[in-house]
């Protein structure tokens, strides 16, 4: 059964709920709105994790050139001692340097 301050003459008055309603949404959306900015406007969490993606990002991006790079290096048939991978990890730092 619908309440009273909705019913005038027998009949429900669609339009008054309606509005009534539309007024109780609009207030609970903006005092939620009011009680949530904080979080939204706190963007240190989001700065960090974007300042950290993007260093692993160029990390990895290091990581894979500097690998090619050895590969070119030390050629196919290169020995795996320490010596070889130390001289290309050398000509690698000369090259970029000069």
């Amino acid at each position: 059964m619908p309440r009273r301050e909705f019913v005038f003459g027998g009949h429900f008055d669609e339009e008054l709920f309606a509005e009534i309603r539309e007024k109780k949404l609009a207030t609970l959306l903006a005092r939620e709105m009011i009680e949530n900015e904080p979080r939204w406007l706190n963007y240190e969490f989001e700065d960090a994790q974007v300042k950290i993606d993007i260093g692993d990002m160029i990390l990895e991006q290091l990581v894979t050139e500097t690998i090619t790079i050895l590969n070119e290096k030390m050629g196919p048939g290169a020995s795996s001692n320490s010596n070889a991978v130390a001289n290309a990890i050398g000509d690698i730092f000369r090259d970029a340097l000069f």
